[in-house]
């Protein structure tokens, strides 16, 4: 049974680029500064992205101070949908999750998500296959997304009420 975000907030967006004349805004975000939520990828983007074609937000806390992503304190799930619905490109970049909820309100919103190779990542995210090994991948995967923009498919999406069914019938069952 997968984790589900709250569909009040993280509701669908048809995101497109129709102003190819301003920056391609790339968002990430984490509440915790463990280095394996993938700061090592952060930081690699922080020194080669280009940003005269790229602008990247970081929402959340960080050990490392970046140069050139601009940071924003961490906020509440309603400020965190703005951020999403503002930006053109969602980067997931945490090694190791169990499902992570983040990563699931960032595709209900229906924002081309590009996602580390890890754990749980795959199994929650496939239709699109826009996934990176490490830094060394993780810019040419991303001209790859905003080569193919305007063709992605939505992400599969998860709804609380369907989880909240699923759980339910599971305790049904195992209490018979």
């Amino acid at each position: 049974i997968y984790n589900a975000p709250n569909n009040q907030i993280f509701k669908e967006k048809k995101f497109t680029l129709i102003n190819q004349n301003r920056k391609i805004k790339i968002l990430s975000s984490s509440w915790s500064d463990n280095l394996l939520k993938g700061f090592d990828i952060f930081k690699h983007l922080d020194e080669n992205l280009d940003f005269n074609k790229y602008q990247m937000t970081f929402v959340g806390n960080s050990k490392i101070k970046f140069r050139n992503i601009k940071m924003i304190n961490p906020v509440k799930s309603e400020l965190l949908y703005n951020y999403i619905e503002d930006s053109d490109v969602f980067i997931f970049a945490s090694k190791i999750e169990s499902c992570s909820n983040l990563l699931m309100e960032a595709m209900a919103t229906g924002i081309p998500v590009l996602v580390v190779d890890g754990t749980s990542n795959n199994e929650i995210f496939n239709s699109n296959k826009y996934i990176f090994k490490d830094k060394t991948d993780v810019i040419n995967q991303l001209e790859k997304l905003i080569s193919n923009y305007e063709k992605l498919k939505l992400e599969k999406r998860y709804y609380l009420d369907e989880t909240i069914k699923r759980y339910y019938d599971f305790f049904q069952d195992i209490s018979k």
